[in-house]
């Protein structure tokens, strides 16, 4: 049905709005999560948030450019 995507969508779309360059994403180490990402257009964040990776150690980060 495109739910997922069409929320992600609406997402950037407002963050956009608020005048955002990019969404960060912590995904889920899953190889269906991070192919769901990437086929949003998602790619591995330039910068990685340290607390989060301590955290989260088998997330990973991504990010979706604007």
């Amino acid at each position: 049905m495109g739910v997922g995507r069409k929320l992600f969508e609406k997402a950037a779309g407002v963050a956009e709005g608020y005048g955002a360059k990019r969404l960060y994403i912590s995904a889920h180490s899953s190889k269906e999560s991070q192919a769901a990402y990437k086929a949003l257009g998602c790619v591995h964040a330039e910068e990685i948030i340290p607390w989060i990776a301590n955290e989260e150690p088998f997330d990973v980060q991504l990010e979706y450019v604007l």
